[in-house]
């Protein structure tokens, strides 16, 4: 009896999630972006970033504030910088004001589509002419992600590869799908 009430719960339970509504907008960022990751880094050596292997612990504190969601990224106890997500659902894409070490950078697209999401921003080159840089990632699952930064200095017809990693979510409670 116990264990017909034990997968009549369970079913009920993969069933509620099941008829749950996808997560949109700030909700979807806080829910797949934010918590405590592990990151493992492989860097290329290119004109714009150096050859090497890199293992870090980020977290991305992440609380809405009005119609933004605003991210504190945090690593080794410091504040790193922060990221302010602003959904334009007529556009389908968040716009990401970014700081690093207090200094604004320029303005991100984020174009998010199922599990693949893509960052994308143009920025003055060290030469004054344009670059566009490019973060993608790739979810494997809630609690894993691959991604990759490239640049282009030629509006996005050829990108180099600058690195490429994983993140792996360390705090288990924020692996879990939202209820």
């Amino acid at each position: 009896m116990q264990k017909a009430i034990l997968l009549l719960g369970l079913a009920c339970v993969t069933a509620a999630a099941a008829d749950a509504p996808a997560l949109t907008g700030l909700d979807l960022i806080q829910a797949r972006y934010a918590g405590m990751w592990h990151v493992v880094e492989v860097g290329y050596d290119t004109d714009f970033s150096r050859a090497g292997t890199k293992e870090y612990d980020i977290t991305r504190d992440c609380a809405p504030t009005g119609a933004v969601l605003d991210c504190k990224l945090m690593a080794k106890g410091a504040l790193q910088g922060e990221q302010r997500f602003a959904w334009d659902a007529a556009a389908d894409l968040y716009h990401v004001d970014m700081d690093i070490a207090g200094h604004p950078q320029p303005q991100l697209a984020l174009s998010v589509r199922d599990a693949a999401w893509t960052f994308q921003q143009s920025v003055p080159g060290p030469d004054g002419k344009p670059m566009q840089l490019r973060i993608q990632r790739q979810y494997r699952s809630l609690a894993e992600v691959s991604y990759s930064v490239s640049y282009s200095r030629d509006g996005g017809a050829h990108w180099t590869l600058m690195s490429k990693g994983t993140e792996v979510k360390t705090d288990a409670a924020a692996s879990k799908p939202a209820s």
